[in-house]
């Protein structure tokens, strides 16, 4: 019986470029490596094993369920090699270079911006380059990053990716306005109060109340569209609000 054709180390690593570039274009600009390099490591490897690691789609290309399992044990094999590189350069320098992050409108205008304050505080070497979209724009748009923080379920996609943890909106007001109007303990004593809710796309969104598993303020003396805002209006005005306890914490 034929031997199959071998492969090295540098066969698998291009592999890992393309799948988390999506593309062999991609892979190309990312990792500075000529397409046509690519291209014949990715062949010489599917030779070897003798199976179809990706399919062509419109928008690039995504792995088979094959080239899906190969790259979970690749991409582990990778990730030890360079954590262990990171921590010994750690021992000896700083960290330093440029972070392009992107991260959805409902997320990034809560948190993001504290998070790159304390990084750059501790790292004053990296630049980070934050750009804030809107999930529906983010799921479908072509955007150059290195990191993407998406809250929901993310779309489908040949990234890496990873949860970073759950987060949750409350009820929240200011001391001042609690002081004069006092703690709401049921839906009805909420109802009554100043409120002002989130805009989503310009469909206003109703507080779902987990504990009376009820929901209410399908209407509110006060509508916004961006998380900043209703942080104002909570802080500095008559008013209860839902938002990230990070967001009323700024």
């Amino acid at each position: 019986m034929e031997a199959n054709p071998s492969y090295e180390l540098k066969d698998i690593r291009c592999f890992v470029q393309i799948a988390r570039a999506g593309s062999i274009s991609r892979a190309a600009d990312t990792y500075s490596v000529p397409k046509s390099t690519l291209s014949h490591y990715l062949q010489t490897l599917e030779d070897a094993l003798q199976v179809e690691l990706f399919v062509r789609r419109r928008r690039g290309l995504e792995l088979t369920d094959a080239g899906r399992e190969y790259l979970d044990n690749c991409t582990a094999i990778f990730d030890s090699c360079d954590n262990a590189a990171s921590a010994a350069q750690r021992a000896h320098s700083s960290i330093s270079g440029s972070v392009r992050v992107i991260a959805s409108s409902e997320f990034g205008t809560a948190i993001i911006g504290a998070a790159a304050h304390f990084l750059l505080r501790d790292n004053p070497n990296i630049d980070v380059d934050v750009k804030i979209i809107p999930n529906d724009k983010l799921i479908v748009g072509d955007f150059d990053f290195d990191c993407m923080i998406y809250v929901g379920e993310p779309p489908n996609s040949v990234l890496m990716r990873r949860t970073l943890g759950a987060i949750s909106y409350a009820l929240y007001a200011s001391p001042d306005f609690l002081a004069r109007h006092g703690t709401p303990e049921t839906i009805a004593d909420i109802e009554r109060l100043n409120g002002v809710v989130y805009m989503r796309n310009s469909v206003v969104e109703r507080w779902r109340l987990r504990k009376d598993k009820g929901h209410c303020r399908g209407e509110a003396d006060r509508q916004v569209q961006g998380q900043r805002l209703l942080d104002d209006e909570v802080l500095h005005g008559d008013r209860i609000g839902d938002q990230l306890p990070a967001g009323f914490l700024g």
